[in-house]
């Protein structure tokens, strides 16, 4: 059986009074086995140490009413004859919190012992217990400030890896509280004072017959850091199955049963939220290896009215929130449990409704500043679906509202437009559900395919009449006159360009021809005279993974066809709208030969496009009203 009671830092070392976790279960000191690992926790930047006190500081400074660590488990057991508080997990935390009330003792000045001082029995290595008693809990000014190699010089007893890393965690303290708070004993003292009285514990006491090395053992094979959402889930079990609806106590046997129900109740919830399908869904952006559990109690917190801020605790902050609350009485830990179940089970709801589904991932997908997530919908979960639907439908006509006709790839500001209306044409209004699990696939970029080249100064060295066709309906009447063209051709290729008249005149006399060779300086005349707005029309878009884009180079309409069949047939996922378009199957005004992208499959996709949209857009005010 355990016991959970908070103890603030204080209390957590005081063995005298009433009010101390030592004397409460009649124990002396902290007992830290020979079984344990050493001491090990790293003092560089942004390793336990600095990070531990970058908390401590940020909740001083931001004066947090309440600042909580993780668990430490403990037993009572006997120790040289002593009755002691064995530790079974926590030891790295005491350790720390050991190490700086010692710095700021000697800080302080005045020759007064810390608080912690000979209530840490550490017994892991007989040199470690040696230096742990001379250096830290007295001299510890001998070791501030002091190379590694001086003191091993000094000392060289003393080279061990856990020695190590206590002096290195002792000269990084010293130096970050002088960094941070500086040399005044007054702000050191009030420091101190945060420290002792709002940074807080839960002590976890294991009570009966239980042998220590072995939950030790089952607690850290294979450990690494518990994650945000392991630490709440501790809390909201422990608290939720002790609760008690009634007058009476649970015995602990029910306790037990709550637990293990709760327990299996939470595997099924963090089973959902990580499956793939989900995690890609409501989360697409999350790049990292974080669990959807962990966002999934991050949008529980904003529900309740959590705003993080940069004070909060890197790794704890949910934590502290949730604990401080049920502290203050504000909420049961039954009550955000209870509360968790349920944005899981709505959140199903929505995944599982097509329209739903499209739309939100839709949103969700969209290039907008600020980006669309999940959190811009919690307060429809308590709304009916109908409201939800309104305000999807709302948001998605704000995007889409644009002229087609005015928009350019040519321009920067208007390529999120372009992006967001082209993921439109495969994503709604289709009656089936968009596959956003391959197109939010970590691994996967999306980019602006142009589907007729937009560099055609690589075209092939032969074109075919097909191609030339398209060409000249490019150039329009600039290949008719030279005097039309002369000056912007002089001003961009006279430093290069000896004949520039002539190389017209020779393109030109190609361009009549069924079929030519351009040579590389024709081609870059034919590439000045392309009416380029043209080719950065919606008409001439499609959206491909980056990958898929750079295969195609930049190969003429066929080559492109072919390339992206293949890709899909090695597994790549192309939306549907683009392989429509290179299958050429949205339109029957598109020229049905599928070896070359003419000047009428653009309008013909640009008419199809507006239409589409138009449609889009009526059904989602349709669906408004």
């Amino acid at each position: 059986m355990s016991n959970e009671l908070t103890f603030n830092i204080s209390n957590i070392f005081d063995a005298k009074s009433s009010k101390g976790a030592l004397q409460r279960y009649d124990a002396t000191k902290y007992y830290i086995a020979p079984y344990q690992r050493g001491y090990k926790w790293e003092s560089v930047k942004q390793g336990h140490v600095c990070e531990l006190m970058d908390d401590f500081f940020g909740a001083w400074q931001n004066s947090d009413p309440e600042f909580y660590l993780q668990f430490i488990t403990v037993k009572s057991s006997k120790s040289n004859g002593d009755n002691v508080l064995e530790v079974i997990d926590g030891q790295q935390r005491l350790t720390t919190l050991t190490i700086l009330l010692s710095v700021l003792a000697h800080k302080k000045g005045g020759g007064q012992n810390a608080i912690s001082n000979d209530l840490l029995s550490y017994e892991v290595r007989p040199k470690v217990t040696v230096f742990f008693n001379n250096y830290i809990y007295q001299n510890i000014e001998s070791l501030l400030f002091k190379k590694w190699g001086d003191f091993i010089e000094e000392h060289p007893e003393n080279d061990e890896q856990d020695i190590y890393y206590m002096f290195s965690a002792a000269n990084k303290i010293g130096e970050m509280i002088d960094e941070t708070i500086g040399k005044d004993v007054d702000n050191i003292r009030e420091f101190e004072e945060y420290l002792l009285n709002k940074v807080k514990i839960i002590l976890n006491h294991i009570d009966g017959d239980v042998d220590c090395e072995e939950i030790f053992s089952n607690l850290n094979d294979n450990k690494v850091d518990l994650t945000s959402s392991e630490l709440i889930k501790g809390l909201f079990l422990t608290k939720s199955a002790r609760e008690s609806t009634s007058e009476r106590e649970k015995p602990y046997k029910e306790i037990i049963e709550l637990r293990a129900v709760m327990g299996r109740q939470w595997d099924e919830l963090s089973h959902w939220a990580n499956r793939k399908n989900i995690k890609t869904f409501f989360f697409p952006n999350d790049k990292n290896d974080s669990t959807v559990l962990d966002a999934l109690l991050l949008l529980l917190a904003i529900d309740d009215g959590y705003k993080k801020t940069e004070n909060d605790s890197k790794r704890n902050a949910l934590f502290n929130y949730f604990q401080s609350k049920m502290k203050k009485g504000d909420k049961t830990a039954k009550h955000y449990f209870d509360t968790l179940k349920e944005i899981k089970s709505i959140l199903n709801e929505w995944y599982n409704d097509d329209d739903i589904y499209n739309s939100l991932g839709y949103l969700f997908s969209c290039k907008k500043d600020p980006k669309t997530t999940i959190k811009n919908y919690l307060p429809f979960l308590s709304e009916d679906k109908t409201e939800l639907r309104t305000e999807l439908h709302s948001n998605i006509i704000e995007i889409l509202e644009f002229d087609i006709d005015e928009i350019s790839f040519g321009r920067n500001a208007d390529k999120p437009k372009i992006y967001n209306l082209l993921l439109a044409l495969s994503v709604l209004g289709n009656n089936t559900r968009f596959n956003f699990t391959d197109f939010n696939h970590p691994d996967t970029t999306w980019s602006l395919e142009h589907i007729f080249p937009q560099t055609p100064e690589k075209l092939p060295d032969e074109l075919g009449q097909k191609d030339i066709h398209f060409l000249k309906s490019l150039c329009s009447d600039k290949l008719d006159n030279y005097e039309n063209v002369k000056e912007p051709l002089e001003k961009e290729f006279k430093e290069r360009i000896s004949n520039i008249k002539e190389v017209y005149d020779e393109l030109v006399k190609k361009l009549n021809q069924d079929n030519c060779t351009i040579s590389d300086t024709e081609k870059e005349i034919l590439y000045r005279l392309i009416k380029t707005g043209r080719l950065h029309s919606i008409g001439n878009m499609a959206l491909l993974t980056g990958k898929d884009n750079s295969s195609n180079k930049n190969g003429m309409f066929d080559k492109k066809r072919y390339n992206i069949v293949e890709r899909i047939s090695k597994g790549s996922f192309v939306p549907k709208h683009t392989y429509d378009v290179f299958s050429k199957l949205i339109s029957d005004e598109m020229n049905p030969d599928l070896t070359v992208w003419a000047s009428e499959d653009i309008d013909a996709h640009i008419k199809w496009i507006k239409n589409k949209i138009e449609k889009i857009t009526k059904s989602a005010q349709d669906e408004k009203r």
